[in-house]
């Protein structure tokens, strides 16, 4: 087993834990967004105190665009998620939006958290610490909305089993073709 490994279980595991949480006791809204505001900001500090410096000292325009490039992503994730909402308003297509949204987060955390054990074990191992905290209340949010459309406890368990495995999946992923890359700023 590679020595970045466990450290990818434990927030997949914490995604696993939230997720089932919520499947038998869903977070109100207001508890739910005030939660994913400060997890979002202990990963987002995470990031800026392991992996920016090394990545600004050498390649500021990397970074530059690297976020930019990561904006984009994000907003155009956001625009798909609210004309799902749009469209399936009532119908429980709001809440598969939220779950498509949040799935898509979760694949680019892992992706970062493969980046970080990558670029080195102790930046993995404060990421991995910072999002196992966010991955627990994500995917308590998902699968809440999942709940919310109506969905089947089973089906609210699948999801939450889902964004476990895709959080897992792609920060291995995210290692191995991080790792795969030549000399340069990521090393």
């Amino acid at each position: 087993m590679p020595e970045w490994a466990p450290y990818v279980f434990v927030p997949a595991l914490a995604s696993l834990v939230g997720g089932s949480l919520a499947a038998f006791r869903p977070l109100g809204q207001r508890p739910r967004a005030a939660v994913q505001l400060f997890t979002g900001g202990v990963i987002f500090a995470a990031v800026a105190v392991e992996l920016l410096p090394q990545l600004s000292d050498q390649r500021p325009l990397l970074v530059a665009a690297g976020f930019a490039a990561g904006t984009a992503v994000m907003l155009g994730v956001k625009v798909v998620a609210e004309r799902v909402e749009a469209r399936g308003s009532g119908s429980g297509e709001a809440s598969l939006g939220l779950v498509l949204a949040l799935a898509t987060d979760t694949v680019i955390d892992g992706t970062l958290l493969g980046v970080a054990f990558a670029t080195g074990a102790e930046r993995g191992l404060v990421l991995a610490l910072a999002l196992t905290l966010e991955a627990l209340f994500l995917n308590m949010s998902a699968t809440t909305a999942a709940a919310a459309a109506g969905a089947s406890r089973g089906r609210v368990l699948a999801v939450a089993v889902t964004l476990a495995v895709l959080l897992a999946l792609s920060a291995a992923g995210g290692v191995a073709i991080f790792s795969a890359l030549p000399a340069g700023p990521f090393h």
